[in-house]
């Protein structure tokens, strides 16, 4: 009697073998969130330091944007880490094979990136930044982070990172591109009066698509709220050193009754001991910066995908949520994590915060 042998291809059988939680990551060096932002932001473009050919030849396609947009999907349904690794790429979305990688950090984190250059301060090829998302367990809470304006918003995307590992949100996504990185700031065609490079204004990003995939798995389930983090100007809204809108101004209904903005609001002040002063579009009506033309806020407030460029939102709901911030803002870690779970984890609420 013969006795045919079968066997499995090395890459399928290496991942039976060794789960990939416990292979060796390239990320195994890195002990924070907070670091590893760190380590992606050195390979940032940086203001002026594309011409506008290198700028438009990192775009992505539409073809890259969809395979980007469904990888996140895919990731977010996981509830382990077993395909968290470089041959779901390869293997089922072979057009971002080379470009974008996934790995696993801690166990309990999915990062898809750009594979990280072996030279210090060398750029990304694409500079699409990243996204992690964090594995479903107990423990989580279904905020979504990401900042859109690195470095020229200041420290948003190291704050980002760093409340997004502190408060065990569901994901975060950074830019990984400054908005002025095109030398020149030619206009955006999405939005004029943007520069083509602001990723909260342009939907040929790929930071744009990633939220995208983030909204996809996530829209249909309720509790999900979409943080979006900014910098302002120190001259910018005198009566706020943190603005919080849900994209409307402030003579909008949804700021009438209990809402999430002025919960926070009131909850950064608080937890600040007064050192940051949270506002909303209704408490400060000459700040302007209520994000109407935010692309992926108009998305969330049911604008058409292929509409948000030029069409603004008519309803309005509590998910999507954006903080302008002064510079003694963006570096209250602690004052803001006590924050956001005093108003998205209700059972660690304080007394003496009456929201």
């Amino acid at each position: 009697m013969v006795v045919q042998m079968t066997y499995l291809p090395l890459p399928l059988l290496f991942l039976l073998l060794f789960p990939i939680s416990s292979a060796l990551s390239p990320l195994d060096g890195f002990n924070s969130i907070r670091d590893l932002n760190s380590e992606m932001e050195t390979h940032f473009a940086r203001e002026n330091s594309l011409s506008l050919e290198e700028f438009q030849s990192r775009l992505p396609s539409q073809q890259e944007l969809t395979a980007i947009r469904k990888l996140i999907s895919l990731i977010f349904i996981q509830k382990n880490q077993r395909i968290c690794n470089p041959f779901t790429v390869e293997d089922s979305f072979p057009i971002l094979n080379g470009t974008i990688t996934l790995s696993s950090f801690q166990t309990v984190y999915c990062v898809i990136h750009e594979p990280i250059p072996k030279e210090p301060n060398q750029l990304f090829p694409r500079t699409f930044g990243f996204v992690i998302i964090r594995i479903l367990s107990s423990e989580v809470v279904d905020i979504h982070h990401s900042s859109p304006h690195f470095e020229s918003d200041g420290g948003v995307n190291e704050q980002a990172a760093t409340l997004f590992e502190m408060t065990k949100s569901r994901s975060l996504v950074n830019n990984g591109i400054s908005r002025f990185a095109v030398r020149g700031n030619p206009d955006s065609t999405c939005q004029p009066g943007n520069t083509l490079a602001d990723a909260a204004h342009n939907i040929n990003l790929a930071f744009h698509a990633m939220l995208q995939g983030i909204y996809d798995s996530t829209k249909s389930v309720s509790g999900n709220h979409y943080i979006q983090w900014h910098g302002m100007s120190q001259t910018s809204c005198a009566q706020s050193t943190a603005f919080i809108s849900l994209g409307a101004n402030g003579k909008n209904e949804i700021y009438q009754s209990s809402n999430v903005a002025d919960k926070l609001a009131r909850a950064i002040t608080q937890c600040s001991n007064g050192k940051v002063v949270g506002n909303t579009p209704r408490d400060d009506s000459q700040c302007n910066l209520v994000a109407g033309t935010n692309v992926f806020g108009r998305q969330v407030h049911g604008v058409e995908e292929k509409e948000v460029c030029a069409i603004g939102a008519k309803n309005f709901d509590q998910r999507f949520i954006h903080i302008e911030q002064k510079v003694e803002s963006r570096t209250e870690f602690e004052s803001w994590r006590e924050a956001l779970n005093r108003v998205f984890r209700p059972i660690v609420v304080h007394e003496e915060l009456k929201i």
